[in-house]
């Protein structure tokens, strides 16, 4: 289980071909630049009066991502982890990646390296 802030369907600018994008929540490196300041905490929030975050299973996350498979088969597509940084939760992400390696075969992750070097 681990916890995501967005599931991104329909993404063209994170990879290539059709991408789902799985946000995460989580990262100890408060970027004054970050895109996604609503991941940087690592629990669920509240921001402008919706909560942002929630628990996740890998199966819960995958039957989000499924959805458009035949858009990923036809486009070279498929999903992204992003975040926060992925690597905050490396248990969740490597599951997420190898599950998605089994279904899709199409995967792709960004992360800033700054996780425990175990987690590789």
């Amino acid at each position: 289980m681990g916890i995501v802030f967005n599931i991104q369907r329909a993404s063209f600018h994170d990879g290539p071909g059709i991408r789902t994008v799985v946000f995460l929540k989580g990262c100890k490196l408060s970027c004054i630049w970050c895109h996604n300041p609503e991941s940087i905490s690592f629990l669920p929030q509240s921001m402008d009066h919706e909560v942002v975050g929630k628990k996740m299973t890998v199966d819960e996350v995958m039957s989000v991502v499924m959805l458009d498979n035949d858009y990923y088969q036809n486009s070279g597509g498929g999903i992204t982890i992003s975040g926060g940084e992925p690597m905050a939760q490396p248990d969740f992400t490597r599951e997420i990646l190898m599950t998605a390696k089994k279904k899709t075969s199409k995967y792709l992750y960004r992360n800033k390296r700054v996780c425990p070097k175990k987690a590789f």
